[in-house]
């Protein structure tokens, strides 16, 4: 692996995890995204529409709940993401 590919590959893969495809903070957002954030998506319930976070980490999509509001599931989201996706020490970035 040349420096360049190794460059690359540890800004997106931290031990095995392609953390620059989940990690909000590092994504974009898609371009079909109704609302804006990574993992969360607006879906109609039986009571309502009501905003579903998710995460998907080694291929596994992990649902976290249904929430009222959009700031609710973002929060839940970035939770998500501060405990399941390794972090790079700070001496390494």
């Amino acid at each position: 692996m040349s420096a360049l590919e190794k460059g690359h590959y540890d800004k997106l893969f931290v031990d095995g995890i392609a953390v620059g495809l989940i990690d909000s903070t590092r994504k974009k957002v898609a371009k079909n995204s109704k609302t804006g954030i990574t993992g969360v998506s607006v879906v109609q319930r039986k009571n309502g529409e009501k905003y579903l976070a998710q995460i998907y980490v080694n291929h596994v999509r992990t649902r976290l709940g249904y929430f009222d509001t959009k700031e609710e599931a973002r929060e839940a989201r970035l939770e998500a993401e501060r405990k399941r996706l390794p972090q790079k020490d700070d001496a390494n970035s």
